[in-house]
């Protein structure tokens, strides 16, 4: 009788320990949206003529936590996609030409070490990440970078400046999508 009483006791402990482990918190979502439009002087200087660049949509960051609440893992969408219009303004001496791209392309950061200013995370960029107008080159892959994280969002979410590239797969060709994006640019 004993021992059944303990055979009994030892499994219901055991149910009571395996129903109390700990769990990781639910992910936490934030929504987002851009509208930007600013000078490019890296493509200005490359293609010798006025180029500025407007980027505008919207997406999703969700936040995902261990078990002691800490930020380990944030994954971005754009669900609406994002969309880039490069053009050069004739009003600033420019050709009047522009083109546009969409990306759906998702971005995954890890933390590893913490989310404080200066705590190192992992980049990883999926998909067509860079265009050079309709029918160009892209830049499509998998690419990671180690990263520093550098400010916060108003929502909180890590600002991650990526440092060094680490891996690269997928088409990269990165001066043919310059040369082509000048090329659709000055165009007559």
């Amino acid at each position: 009788m004993q021992r059944r009483a303990l055979v009994s006791v030892t499994a219901l402990a055991t149910l009571l320990l395996l129903s109390t482990h700990a769990t990781s918190a639910p992910p936490t979502r934030v929504d987002f949206a851009f509208d930007e439009i600013f000078p490019s002087g890296f493509l200005t200087a490359f293609c010798g003529f006025p180029v500025f660049v407007h980027v505008q949509g919207a997406g999703t960051t969700t936040l995902h936590y261990d078990q002691d609440g800490k930020l380990v893992r944030e994954l971005d969408t754009l669900a609406t996609g994002a969309r880039t219009t490069i053009f050069s303004p004739v009003e600033l001496g420019g050709t009047g030409k522009s083109f546009t791209d969409e990306t759906h392309a998702p971005s995954t950061f890890l933390y590893p070490n913490g989310t404080d200013i200066g705590d190192t995370a992992i980049v990883i960029l999926n998909g067509v990440q860079r265009t050079s107008g309709p029918g160009n080159p892209r830049i499509v892959g998998r690419e990671s970078y180690e990263g520093v994280i550098i400010d916060y969002t108003p929502d909180g979410v890590p600002v991650v400046d990526p440092v060094v590239l680490t891996s690269q797969h997928g088409q990269f060709d990165l001066a043919a999508v310059l040369q082509a994006r000048c090329d659709a640019l000055a165009g007559p």
